[in-house]
């Protein structure tokens, strides 16, 4: 390693590929050689690093989809909070710069505005705004017109309609937002109007009073120029939500892109394999049972209580901190497989806006603590397994009918999972 270089965690820091105005983005390797983009985000600078962290760390931990950018961990270190994500080579705004024409042609600005609205109804769904929509936010995963986009940058996103403030960026925040006015969910239609604008005339929209103006000589498709003019509709009122575009005719297409991936912390198998009968009734249902909505809220607040009490019960010792991760890690994995239940089921018109605001507000305690705690625990050896799994077995005799039998039997199959990747008989 040189001495240019610096050393985080299992990251290697190999250059600065990105600045704003509350962090620095990082190319890194990792020590298995994988090459990933570091967040770097001063813990004492700013309150405001605080916030945008955990928003960061709750939207990433809960919501999953093909164009969203692969958050692969997250954790704390010193005076830093570090989000390590896959690997982009380039933005849409640099991308663009370096085209001859300094614009792109129309069938790529089309499939990658169709991919993006795709994201973007994901995220209404749950009633996130993003708020800061612009080119330097769109990563490509290759420097191909034929790439495919990665959404980043969650740090100004917020759920639900918002009380009357500036953020974003300047030349792609819309009317209402620049105005200091109440918006709501459409107010990143307007920024992607003008993200589509740009790539196709190779600069900013020009505006009459509340009339956009097209430059003359440079001819694109009519579908394309409807669609700009349905994004910029200057009152919020009449502008379109993105369930609304997503079968305009310039970005329609018969093919239809799944709306999650096939992250493998979303499928309950994998987390709950090692559940025996006799332990606690599982949260989440057989793919062949389909349960109200009702049914829904109530299993997710008796996981915000479990989890709650559970890790109240460790309070602050020390010798317990591994135990504190993994009930942590358990919870924030159960939480996002309810959000996917809730995503893919036919129910999912039934919750209402203010189901997922407590819901996100909720999860963001423990979806921050476990990220807390992974860079220390979140790739342990057997041999730390295994002296995790006795001291667990120890720690449950302690407890055994002091504690109520539901934070029991939590902790016991916490512990039968470390037995199982201790590779303990």
């Amino acid at each position: 390693m040189s001495s240019s270089q610096k050393r985080i965690g299992e990251y290697t820091l190999q250059e600065k590929v990105g600045k704003g105005g509350q962090a620095s983005v990082w190319k890194a390797i990792s020590s298995d050689g994988q090459i990933v983009a570091i967040k770097k985000m001063s813990i004492s600078s700013s309150i405001e690093n605080k916030k945008s962290f955990d928003r960061e760390v709750a939207i990433r931990k809960l919501v999953q989809h093909e164009f969203l950018i692969k958050c692969l961990t997250c954790f704390q270190e010193q005076n830093y909070y570090y989000l390590v994500y896959e690997y982009c080579p380039i933005n849409m705004l640099n991308f663009l710069q370096k085209q001859p024409t300094k614009a792109f042609p129309e069938n790529a600005v089309s499939r990658w505005t169709r991919q993006l609205v795709q994201v973007m109804i994901n995220l209404n769904n749950l009633n996130i705004i993003h708020r800061d929509l612009k080119p330097e936010n769109i990563m490509l995963k290759e420097e191909s017109l034929d790439s495919d986009i990665r959404l980043t940058d969650f740090g100004l996103a917020r759920e639900g309609l918002s009380a009357p403030s500036f953020v974003g960026t300047l030349e792609y925040a819309s009317p209402e937002i620049k105005n200091c006015q109440l918006y709501s969910m459409n107010t990143d239609v307007w920024s992607l109007g003008v993200i589509v604008y740009s790539s196709l005339f190779g600069r900013l929209p020009v505006l009459n009073g509340e009339v956009l103006q097209f430059p003359i000589g440079i001819e694109i498709s009519k579908p394309a120029r409807d669609f700009i003019v349905k994004c910029m509709i200057f009152d919020h009122k009449k502008r379109p939500n993105f369930s609304d575009l997503i079968d305009h005719e310039f970005i329609y297409e018969s093919k239809v892109y799944p709306q999650l991936d096939n992250y493998p912390v979303m499928q309950p198998k994998k987390i709950l394999e090692y559940n025996d009968k006799d332990l606690e009734p599982e949260i989440l249902h057989q793919p062949d049972k389909v349960r109200s909505p009702q049914e829904i809220e109530d299993c997710i607040n008796k996981n915000f209580n479990l989890s709650n009490g559970l890790i109240a019960i460790l309070g602050n010792d020390e010798n317990m901190e591994f135990l504190k991760y993994f009930i942590s890690k358990y919870f924030s994995d159960k939480l996002a497989m309810i959000l996917n239940e809730i995503i893919v089921g036919d129910s999912f018109s039934l919750f209402s806006p203010e189901f997922f605001e407590r819901y996100f507000m909720q999860s963001e305690s423990v979806c921050k603590l476990t990220a807390q705690l992974e860079l220390k625990y979140g790739n342990c050896s057997k041999d730390d397994l295994q002296a995790y799994y006795w001291q667990t077995d120890e720690f449950i005799d302690l407890v055994r009918g002091g504690i109520h039998n539901s934070y029991l039997k939590v902790i016991v199959k916490i512990n039968r999972k470390l037995k199982k990747d201790a590779g303990i008989d």
